[in-house]
């Protein structure tokens, strides 16, 4: 659920600045949240400690790639444009 969260509200910060790869960008959000559903339901089925090993590998993976290599992109879109994005997330909730 935060990954879904997550994205949403980064994508509506992307729009709102006119990130101008937001489809690619949703795209690779939809591939990550397909893989942490992936592991969370073997999670599920099998609550063995490889299987969480494995989620949280992916986690940390994931927040150091996606977050603070890819994310940092959309820093400089959105300079200028935090009232509008206030508002924007106030939507979302």
């Amino acid at each position: 659920d935060y990954v879904d969260f997550h994205f949403k509200r980064e994508e509506v910060i992307m729009k709102t600045c006119a990130f101008p790869d937001l489809e690619e960008h949703s795209k690779l959000h939809r591939q990550l949240t397909s893989q942490v559903i992936d592991i969370s339901n073997e999670w599920r089925n099998d609550r063995n400690e490889e299987t969480i090993h494995k989620l949280r590998k992916f986690l940390r993976q994931w927040l150091v790639d996606h977050i603070m290599n890819t994310d940092i992109n959309i820093a400089k879109y959105t300079k200028g444009k935090e009232k509008d994005i206030r508002v924007a997330l106030e939507k979302v909730g």
